[in-house]
C-alpha cells in the first residue's frame, strides 16, 4: 500500500464564510476610519487598502477552496495589529484611543478566528507543502493568461527584498515618522496582497471567476489612482507605482480573452452558446 495522501480539508460553509466576511468588514471599517485631514493618513489607508482590495478575490474562490483564505486572514490580521500598535506608539493613529483599541481588538479577533478555522478546516501543513508543486503544474499546463499570473510572485518577492524601493513609490506627505513603519509593512503587503492573489489564481480553475476576480481587483485599484495621483507623482520615484496598476489591468484583459476563448466546461458562469458555452 502506498503512503496516504493529504487529508481532505473540510469545506467552509456559506454560514461560516458569511461570519468571516462580517468580521473582516468590521475590521476594515475601523482601520479606514481615520482623520484624513491629518497629513499621512491617506498613505496609511493606501497601505491597508492593498490588502483589503485583494481580499475581494476570496469571493471568487471555489467553495471547496475557501479555507485557504484563512492563511492570509491570519497573516494580515497580525500585520494590521503590528501596524496599529506602531502608529499608536508614535502618536500617528489618531487621537481617539478607543478607536485604536477597537482596531487592535478586531485585528486580533480576525487572527483568532482564522487560526480556529485553519485548525478545523485546513489548509494543514501537508496541503501547504503540496501547493508549490500544484502551482508549478498549473502554470506549465495553463494558458498564457495563467502564466502571466506568475508576475504576482515577482511583485511579492520584490516587496520582500526591496521594501525601501517600494516605499519610495509613495510620497509620505511630510510625515517622516511613517517611513519606518510603512517600509516594514511593504514585505507584509507583498505576501498578503500579491502572493495571496497568486494562490487564488492557482485555486480558481474556471475562466469566468478568474476573469471576474482580476477585473474586480484591477478595477478597484484603478479607481483609487485619481485620489492617489499626488502621492505617486511626488514620490522619490515618481509615477512608477502606476506600473503595478497597469500590470493588473493587463492580467484582467488577458483573463477576459481567455474566458472568451475557453472551451465548454471550463468557462464557468456566463458562457455563451457558440462561444465555448453549452
Amino acid at each position: 500500500m502506498g503512503a496516504p495522501g493529504p487529508r481532505v480539508p473540510a469545506p467552509i460553509t456559506r454560514r461560516v464564510f458569511a461570519h468571516m466576511l462580517v468580521l473582516d468588514v468590521a475590521m476594515y471599517a475601523a482601520l479606514f476610519w481615520r482623520p484624513y485631514d491629518d497629513a499621512g493618513q491617506m498613505l496609511v489607508a493606501h497601505y491597508i487598502g492593498f490588502v483589503a482590495v485583494s481580499d475581494i478575490g476570496a469571493l471568487f474562490l471555489p467553495a471547496a477552496k475557501r479555507q485557504w483564505f484563512n492563511v492570509f486572514r491570519f497573516s494580515s490580521g497580525l500585520s494590521f495589529l503590528v501596524l496599529t500598535v506602531a502608529l499608536a506608539i508614535q502618536g500617528l493613529d489618531g487621537e481617539v484611543l478607543a478607536l485604536t483599541i477597537l482596531r487592535c481588538s478586531l485585528a486580533g479577533a480576525r487572527m483568532v478566528h482564522a487560526a480556529w478555522l485553519i485548525r478545523v478546516c485546513g489548509p494543514w501543513l501537508d496541503h501547504v507543502r503540496a501547493f508549490p508543486a500544484l502551482a508549478w503544474t498549473s502554470l506549465r499546463a495553463g494558458d498564457t493568461s495563467l502564466r502571466l499570473s506568475g508576475g504576482l510572485v515577482l511583485i511579492a518577492a520584490s516587496a520582500v527584498y526591496f521594501p525601501s524601493v517600494v516605499f519610495w513609490l509613495h510620497d509620505n506627505d511630510g510625515v517622516s515618522g511613517l517611513d519606518a513603519t510603512l517600509t516594514g509593512m511593504g514585505p507584509q503587503n507583498g505576501l498578503n496582497t500579491y502572493l495571496k492573489l497568486f494562490v487564488f489564481e492557482v485555486l480558481i480553475v474556471l475562466a469566468a471567476p478568474r476573469f471576474a476576480m482580476r477585473a474586480a481587483v484591477a478595477g478597484l485599484f484603478a479607481v483609487q489612482v485619481p485620489m492617489m495621483l499626488d502621492m505617486f507623482g511626488d514620490a522619490p520615484i515618481p509615477y512608477a507605482h502606476l506600473a503595478v496598476e497597469a500590470f493588473l489591468m493587463v492580467l484582467a484583459l488577458a483573463a477576459f480573452r481567455a474566458w472568451r476563448a475557453a472551451p465548454a466546461g471550463t468557462r464557468g458562469i456566463g458562457a455563451r452558446p457558440g462561444r465555448g458555452g453549452p
